[in-house]
């Protein structure tokens, strides 16, 4: 199951969709999480080998209904380890515009939230 969130920001001069998707698997130095557990007030959680049958990533699309096909200007995939601000927005991406709906290209989704930044005419 992956999560997505979205905000729209609505500017003087411009309105952007931005919309974080994300897979909630937890991953690092080659763990993951295995189980994770309330006990009264405390969080126990359990650790383990990440194996060939863990889907760390996930290929997916992202449809967001309601965006007309002629109010994009553009949709960009938004890099969260870049070392600048200036070098986080990256390539613009194509996208396929339906009537009612916008389709992103596939993306891989990972437990880094991957961060599409949509500007709209």
């Amino acid at each position: 199951r992956t999560y997505l969130c979205s905000y729209l920001e609505r500017g003087a001069h411009r309105e952007r969709l931005i919309v974080a998707v994300w897979n909630p698997i937890e991953a690092f130095d080659g763990k993951i999480l295995d189980n994770r557990k309330r006990i009264g007030e405390h969080f126990y959680e359990a650790w383990r080998a990440v194996s060939p049958d863990d889907h760390v990533e996930i290929p997916t699309q992202i449809r967001i209904a309601g965006l007309a096909a002629g109010s994009v200007k553009e949709m960009a995939l938004y890099d969260l380890l870049a070392e600048s601000t200036e070098a986080a927005p990256g390539e613009p991406l194509e996208f396929d515009a339906a009537p009612d709906a916008l389709l992103s290209p596939e993306i891989r989704v990972g437990p880094m939230p991957t961060i599409l930044v949509i500007d709209i005419r």
